[in-house]
């Protein structure tokens, strides 16, 4: 049925591993049947395993198969994406009772251009200009470099940054974050907090990431926060893409 080397990447067990294949290879195949067998074969409970998807359709597909694979009606595996997870992270750690606003992306989109309206008048309504600073923003984030050290080819480094301030004084002002918050507040959050960070890693021993190619700094290194120090981090990536 598996291939010798599905075989061992299925009944890896603890410790990190690395699994590697083309598309098409079987590699969902071999994450829902590694669950499978860390939930019957090592008799790992279920709301111990973390399963991180980059699309909430890849994620629901995944929950799907595995629940025809297995003799369960539901599971509690927990299946989402990064920001799906950061996210629950941060408003459980902050309370359900306090609200949480997400700035969609048009929202944003349309702050950015109005701040940036009043720092140059000749940009703001350029379609590309505003996408190229949306891109940078997020770079800034997931890379985690510090705003003074970066250059940007759209404006001077001093207006840049004075948007950069602007943009993010005005989420804080009316209490919202954007996609890119999720990452950095559930980082920030991780590093100071001791004991939240351990309430996860006692919650999640077993953590499971998809497409680990496509994960950026920042990602990673939440990913690091959680698995420590079991070292209990399984990761699937496409090798025809850089890990």
């Amino acid at each position: 049925m598996f291939t010798e080397e599905q075989s061992k990447a299925i009944e890896a067990f603890n410790g990190p591993h690395l699994v590697l294949g083309t598309p098409g290879s079987g590699k969902t195949t071999v994450i829902i049947n590694r669950i499978n067998n860390l939930i019957y074969g090592h008799d790992i409970n279920p709301t111990n395993i973390l399963v991180i998807t980059f699309t909430k359709a890849a994620a629901v597909s995944m929950k799907k198969r595995f629940l025809e694979l297995t003799c369960l009606n539901d599971t509690s595996v927990r299946f989402g994406t990064f920001h799906s997870f950061f996210f629950w992270i941060i408003r459980t750690a902050y309370g359900q009772d306090k609200r949480i606003n997400v700035l969609d992306e048009n929202e944003k989109r349309n702050k950015i251009r109005e701040l940036l309206k009043e720092i140059n008048k000749d940009l703001y309504d350029n379609e590309e200009v505003v996408s190229g600073i949306i891109s940078q923003f997020s770079l800034i984030a997931s890379d985690m470099i510090d705003i003074t050290n970066y250059y940007s080819g759209t404006m001077s480094q001093q207006d840049f940054i004075r948007l950069y301030r602007d943009y993010n004084s005005y989420k804080e002002k009316k209490g919202l974050i954007d996609f890119d918050d999720m990452l950095t507040l559930c980082y920030k959050l991780l590093s100071e907090r001791r004991d939240i960070t351990q309430y996860l890693r006692s919650m999640y021993p077993y953590i499971m990431v998809d497409e680990f190619q496509d994960t950026n700094l920042l990602q990673y290194e939440i990913i690091k926060l959680l698995s420590y120090p079991s070292g209990n981090i399984y990761v699937v990536g496409d090798d025809d893409q850089s890990i």
